[in-house]
């Protein structure tokens, strides 16, 4: 049986035909499996960044169970908006973009962020000094550099619950990298854990 919770209130409550699951210390057997399912929310509250309307977010829980008993769960804190990068043509000698959130162009406040300290537990303990500083300086944006590396969970969860939105760099600087598709792939693979 699978349930979904947003905001406390259950939106899916299906069973799993056919699935045979077998759960062990919360992992799945087989790394395969997944169930694609599609949530409509009617007149969805957006997240906006700082200075366009609230950072609204839902808190989405996801529940495995066999029969009464919980197997598994997880969750997760989401704000619903497309954010899209928009260049210039070929002719802008400037280089000139610009974001738009849910279509709207934006106008963007931002600082950049590098480590307080190389020794990265001790750099995570002044993230949050960091970002009130961010916040009080009504930023609409963070840019994590390359040479930070990634940031906490803290540090997103942070910025989604204050309209901040992440520029985050990938931490290839000062170095040539191969090139192809394998490559591409575990880029992308580490970006789907880290970010």
């Amino acid at each position: 049986q699978l349930a979904v919770l947003m905001d406390g209130e259950k939106v899916v409550d299906q069973p799993l035909v056919d699935l045979n699951l077998e759960v062990t210390s919360g992992m799945y057997k087989d790394d395969n499996l997944s169930q694609l399912f599609a949530l409509r929310i009617k007149d969805p509250k957006r997240w906006w960044p700082r200075g366009y309307g609230d950072p609204n977010l839902y808190e989405l829980e996801v529940q495995l169970r066999r029969g009464e008993k919980l197997q598994d769960s997880t969750q997760l804190v989401l704000g619903l908006r497309t954010i899209e990068l928009e260049r210039g043509d070929s002719e802008d000698k400037e280089g000139n973009f610009r974001f738009r959130v849910i279509g709207q162009p934006i106008f963007v406040r931002c600082a950049e962020m590098v480590p307080a300290d190389f020794f990265l537990p001790r750099a995570q303990a002044y993230e949050g000094y960091i970002l009130k500083a961010l916040a009080e300086g009504r930023n609409n944006m963070v840019r994590l550099t390359a040479a930070g590396g990634y940031g906490s969970d803290g540090l997103y969860d942070y910025c989604d619950r204050n309209g901040i939105l992440v520029w985050q760099d990938l931490p290839f600087s000062e170095a040539m990298y191969p090139d192809g598709n394998a490559i591409r792939q575990r880029i992308q693979a580490e970006l789907g854990v880290q970010v």
